[in-house]
């Protein structure tokens, strides 16, 4: 039944690429349809899983990095307060618009992933032209973000599991090839794929877990904790990242969801003590108290 389901999807959207070309004025458009159409898809029809070339190219990566640590960076405003430079020669995880850094910076992250159904529509054009890095992109996103040998496929289950009554397994993949478990941020598959990778201890940095929507935002959609869902920034006034114009001027994204955040957190804590592993907070202040932390200065 799975099976047939996903090939109904693929059929059906087969469709609905071919129509949205015919109707879209420019790429940007085109993408940002495609993702609301994408996204309708998978919430009708489930996940869309990676194929057994995909698996197994995944699989081959588990633990290929084992027992090296890894820094995942958050893009909280947090990092512009850290000597970032000290992270050259140093295993990095991006996420997003992270490369809204490489201004300031000589090196490259190591990794990057991208997940968010809003986000990533809307900057899928710089981030199709991105190198330089390791990419892990969700199968949602295929056809939207380029393919190559430096791209990886993988794909995530529908929802959160969350709780501790509920399996380890259930709310984290410890092999990211049988599908990444959500977790209300990116940072929380990013923590999965560095696991899979074998990445141990893992720090985080620029996870500050502190959100303000400014007063010049425009906001749509269902609330959110009195906000509405879908975001749309008019000004480059950003003050939740480490630039201003990360959702600055015309840019799209959702509001931020700190309970599923910390549930997400809280799973990849769990999972990893469970396993006798290594996770450790080392952004410079923030509201992140879920995993111990420690001094980024002083990991040099």
């Amino acid at each position: 039944m799975a099976h047939l389901r996903q090939y109904l999807a693929q059929q059906i959207w087969k469709k609905k690429e071919a129509f949205l070309r015919g109707t879209c004025l420019n790429s940007h458009e085109y993408n940002m349809k495609w993702g609301e159409e994408r996204e309708r898809l998978y919430k009708f029809f489930g996940p869309l899983r990676s194929s057994p070339n995909e698996t197994q190219r995944l699989e081959a990566l588990r633990d290929s990095y084992k027992g090296q640590r890894i820094f995942i960076i958050g893009n909280g405003p947090s990092l512009n307060k850290i000597a970032i430079e000290k992270l050259e020669k140093e295993w990095t995880f991006g996420v997003n618009r992270v490369y809204l850094l490489f201004e300031h910076i000589k090196w490259r992250p190591s990794f990057y992933t991208i997940t968010d159904w809003r986000v990533a529509p809307d900057i899928a054009n710089e981030v199709n032209s991105l190198a330089g890095m390791t990419f892990f992109f969700p199968e949602r996103f295929r056809g939207l973000l380029r393919n190559g040998p430096d791209v990886y496929w993988y794909w995530k289950h529908k929802g959160m599991a969350a709780g501790s009554n509920v399996a380890l397994s259930k709310r984290f993949a410890y092999n990211i090839h049988t599908g990444a478990r959500s977790g209300g941020s990116v940072l929380v598959t990013a923590v999965q794929i560095a696991y899979h990778l074998g990445f141990d201890p893992i720090y985080l940095i620029g996870a500050d877990l502190d959100y303000t929507v400014p007063r010049s935002v425009k906001q749509s959609g269902p609330l959110v904790d009195g906000i509405g869902l879908y975001l749309e920034s008019t000004q480059d006034d950003d003050q939740n990242h480490f630039d201003p114009r990360y959702f600055g001027e015309n840019r799209r994204w959702r509001a931020p969801n700190i309970t599923e955040m910390i549930k997400g957190f809280e799973n990849c804590r769990d999972a990893l003590e469970f396993t006798n592993r290594n996770i450790y907070n080392a952004t410079d202040g923030g509201r992140l108290e879920v995993f111990k932390r420690v001094d980024f200065q002083e990991l040099f």
